[in-house]
């Protein structure tokens, strides 16, 4: 789908008037069931007189109740709209800058050398409404992800679509920008595909006058922001959505999901149950029951939630993998090959039986996941080939693809007196693609990280490690849950695949 206009260079944008309104339903739910938990004979008895239905109720009371009610209403509904008027977004020559805030302003700016990624994701209400938001994960970590929330999902297909034509820009040396590349071009007549990953990601110096193709950040000022949707003229922009792709994985089947959820979380749902019925039987009622049963639910709906039809999907020109999963809120995460930066595959102990794998990495400027960061696992389950084909081909496209072992490691006997049931299944290995790493008997676990994101290694030993001659070592990879430690070595060996990372780091090979 292509749009006829164009956000880059038309200043400031409002989002949906609904906004002020959407992000708040949580906090008002929740102070009406305070309310009436707290005051419920008062409040049925005041909307028993502001209707009239007591008799005995003076006129006077009845005026100044619904008085009060229709004051209520036109502040929450004025407030709502000041807050709205203040809120919007902007796209300009060199970044994305959002604001927000009455008493209170936040402004934040995300320039588009430091983009990793650009989600769409529609929470349950919004997506009732044809609402969503866009999450923009910038370098830095936790806490880094710009949010504009909310809009059509057309005018975030659109807004998506040109942020990630803005990220293709690449600096030019000497201090001014490079023109910005017609919409739906790479800069340079270089298809997407010709861009390699330091191109995309090599931060550049902020331009310092207009450019070629495209308006300045310090153009014409707009006195008021245009309502929702109305965009500068321009050429259309390719939706993301419609660029070709190679479906790596899924939609995972139910039958699959559900059984990830039973063998995942069999032993908490049972303690639930058993404490429900404790519960009932110690005079809980059905009131404490119900309540006992509620963590069930929250067990099943999170990941089931989560990871509905989830489907992975590969673009090769443009060298990025394709999120899309959820059941009553969705998204739809873009990741760029080279923001990732480690793989772990990991075997459940009641997995095996099955013979199903979780595919999960560490994303640059993701960190830890939570609402607003997008999702770090790529596949929720598979079988065990389909897995590691789809880490193999992540792997291929991020590393070299000889991952046959040079030098291989392995924890001594002596390690079982801190890990007794893992010493003999911790290993770690070195090839031309990178670090390689795999430990656990109950849940095995295998990640492996490139060498070109690689950042540094550390050994570590703790008191009990130093009289049993062993260590651990490190590699420093960004945060994520794709951590590549090699536990328990002897300390000499412990020692020499330090000196190999660390060597490597010097001499800055990418083997």
């Amino acid at each position: 789908m292509t749009a006829s206009g164009t956000y880059l260079g038309a200043g400031r944008q409002r989002v949906h008037p609904l906004t002020p309104v959407l992000k708040a339903w949580k906090g008002l739910t929740a102070l009406i069931v305070v309310l009436v938990v707290n005051f419920g004979t008062g409040v049925v008895t005041g909307a028993a007189a502001v209707a009239g239905a007591a008799g005995d109720t003076p006129l006077v009371t009845v005026a100044l109740g619904s008085a009060g009610v229709v004051v209520l209403i036109v502040l929450v509904g004025a407030v709502s709209m000041w807050s709205w008027s203040k809120r919007f977004f902007e796209l300009d020559a060199e970044e994305l800058r959002i604001g927000h805030g009455i008493l209170f302003r936040q402004r934040r700016t995300a320039r588009y050398d430091r983009v990793q990624s650009v989600d769409i994701r529609q929470p349950l209400i919004p997506r009732l409404l044809g609402l969503g938001e866009l999450t923009v994960e910038t370098a830095g970590g936790a806490d880094s992800a710009l949010v504009i929330s909310y809009l059509k999902v057309p005018e975030l297909e659109r807004l998506r679509a040109e942020i990630l034509a803005a990220t293709r820009t690449r600096p030019v040396p000497g201090g001014a920008a490079a023109p910005r590349p017609a919409p739906g071009r790479a800069p340079s007549g270089l298809s997407a595909s010709e861009l390699s990953a330091s191109e995309l990601s090599a931060p550049g110096p902020a331009a310092s006058g207009p450019t070629a193709s495209g308006p300045t950040a310090s153009g014409p000022a707009v006195a008021e922001p245009p309502a929702p949707g109305r965009v500068a003229p321009g050429m259309p922009y390719p939706m993301p959505d419609a660029e070709p792709g190679r479906i790596l994985a899924g939609p995972v089947p139910a039958r699959m999901l559900f059984g990830m959820i039973a063998l995942s979380f069999g032993f908490g749902a049972l303690t639930v149950i058993a404490g429900a019925a404790v519960a009932w039987f110690a005079g809980g009622g059905v009131v404490g029951a119900v309540i006992a049963l509620g963590g069930l639910f929250g067990l099943i709906w999170v990941p089931l939630d989560r990871f509905w039809r989830q489907t992975l999907t590969l673009n090769e020109e443009s060298r990025r993998l394709k999120i899309t999963a959820g059941l009553a809120s969705t998204r739809k995460q873009t990741v760029p090959l080279h923001r990732i930066h480690a793989l772990r595959v990991r075997r459940p102990f009641l997995w095996r039986g099955p013979g199903w794998a979780e595919l999960n990495s560490s994303i640059a400027g993701y960190g830890a996941s939570d609402e607003q960061s997008g999702d770090t696992v790529l596949v929720a389950v598979g079988t065990d080939a389909s897995v590691e084909a789809n880490a193999a081909t992540v792997l291929d496209r991020i590393g070299a693809a000889d991952r046959t072992p040079i030098r291989h490691w392995r924890s001594p006997e002596r390690a079982k007196w801190l890990s007794p049931i893992d010493w003999s299944r911790q290993s770690v290995s070195l090839s031309q693609a990178g670090i390689s790493a795999t430990w656990g008997r109950l849940s095995e676990k295998a990640s492996v990280v490139p060498w070109r994101h690689v950042q540094g290694a550390a050994l570590t030993q703790g008191p009990l490690q130093r009289r049993l001659g062993i260590a651990h070592v490190q590699a420093a990879v960004v945060a994520g849950p794709a951590q590549v430690v090699a536990r328990d070595l002897a300390v000499d060996d412990a020692r020499a695949l330090l000196a190999e990372i660390l060597e490597d780091r010097r001499a800055g090979r990418l083997r």
